[in-house]
Parts: structure tokens; C-alpha cells; sequence
């Protein structure tokens, strides 16, 4: 099953990285009596429950098509007291031969984390750039623990969407 993003503007996504993480979660957590959500440095909600990453640069091989795009912006919720925190920050993607992979920084000492696999199809050549839609996102290994155990390696998290102002070239 697909998942558009709908506005009344246009039928395209915002410039950058668009995700609604699993809005069940994000949905679950907006009602917590104690729920803290902060959106800033370049992140943004938009179209109700999707958040949306500024492009912030990377570098894709215009022959493998292998790379990395990176993006900007802090994502940050909270609740139950603090015990249940989901921090997203500058997430980049990752395309090499053995796949594609949604990371997010977690703080200069300790470099990134895989959250997520992503099942990339081939992107949508654009007037105004570059368009990956609907991209099927399955929670990797290190994203497990960022959830509190609540979802197993491989569920299925929202679809996201990518749009790039020009065509990523190494």
C-alpha cells in the first residue's frame, strides 16, 4: 500500500527528505499527557504528521548511482516522563551496491546509526530535480532500540520521500 502526501499546492513534495517515521507511534505519542515535540535547525512539520529535512548537500556517482545525500534538522519527542524519546537528527541516506539505508547522527562521539533499510526505486527525473516517492522504509537494527523495543528488525515504517532541487552528481 502506497502513502501520498497530499496538498492542496502542489502534488510534489517539499525539497528534502519527508518522513512520517510510523505515525501510529508518532500519533500515540502526541497524546501522552507529558508529550514534548521539538522541531527545529532546519526540520519542519508538514502535511499534518510528516516531518521534512532540509537538503544540506552529499554526493551521488552519476554512473553507479551510489552515494550519499545528506539532510538537516532536529526531530525530538517525548513522554511517559521522559522513558519514551525519539531523537532524529540529520539524517542522510546511503545508496552503495548492497542497498540503501536511512542513517541519523547521534551525537559527534558516536558518529550515526542505521535506523532504517530502504527499498529505493529508481527516481523520478523532475523539471525542477530529482523525486524518490513512496519509498518502502523497514526498521534496521540499530533502529530497534531508538523505539524502545516496541517494533522487531524489519517492520514496516511510513513510506518516504525524497526531492532534490537538482540531480545529485558526484
Amino acid at each position: 500500500m502506497t502513502d501520498h502526501i497530499d496538498s492542496h499546492e502542489s502534488a510534489t513534495p517539499p525539497l528534502g527528505l519527508t518522513w512520517g517515521i510510523k505515525r501510529s507511534f508518532v500519533r500515540y505519542i502526541s497524546f501522552l499527557p507529558d508529550v514534548s515535540v521539538s522541531i527545529e535547525g532546519g526540520a519542519e512539520a508538514t502535511n499534518g504528521s510528516y516531518f521534512n529535512f532540509a537538503p544540506n548537500g552529499g554526493k551521488l556517482d552519476p554512473h553507479t548511482g551510489y552515494g550519499t545525500l545528506h539532510f538537516k534538522g532536529e526531530v525530538r519527542m517525548s513522554g511517559h516522563g521522559g522513558m519514551m524519546r525519539l531523537d532524529l537528527l540529520d539524517p542522510w541516506v546511503a545508496l552503495t551496491p548492497q542497498g540503501a539505508s536511512l542513517g541519523i547522527s547521534a551525537g559527534p562521539a558516536t558518529g550515526g546509526i542505521i535506523l532504517a533499510t530502504l527499498e529505493l526505486p529508481p527516481p523520478e527525473a523532475l523539471k525542477t530535480g530529482t523525486l524518490w516517492q513512496d519509498v518502502p522504509t523497514l526498521l534496521a537494527p540499530g533502529g530497534v532500540a531508538l523505539f524502545n523495543d516496541q517494533y522487531p528488525v524489519g517492520q514496516e515504517m511510513d513510506p518516504l520521500f525524497i526531492n532534490l532541487p537538482i540531480t545529485p552528481a558526484g
